[in-house]
């Protein structure tokens, strides 16, 4: 769609949860491997790499915003 609608750019609503557990702290993204286990991340990553090889084989421009939420130690997540 962007290909025949003149799109230049596309922006895309990542996570740092698309690095899975931390290597070192703080992260450094040039260093850290992306390491996903859940499905919410494997998702963000197959996200990105579907806009990494749209531009490969279009052009088609993008910028990937990686969010990091800060959360405490005494957080609690229930499934």
């Amino acid at each position: 769609m962007s290909k025949n609608s003149g799109v230049e750019r596309v922006f895309y609503s990542s996570s740092s949860e698309v690095y899975g557990e931390p290597f070192e702290i703080p992260q450094n993204e040039m260093t850290t491997p992306l390491n996903s286990r859940l499905p919410y991340d494997i998702m963000k990553n197959v996200g990105e790499a579907f806009f990494k090889a749209y531009q490969r084989e279009y052009g088609l421009d993008y910028t990937i915003f990686r969010f990091f939420i800060h959360m405490d130690h005494f957080r609690v997540m229930t499934l």
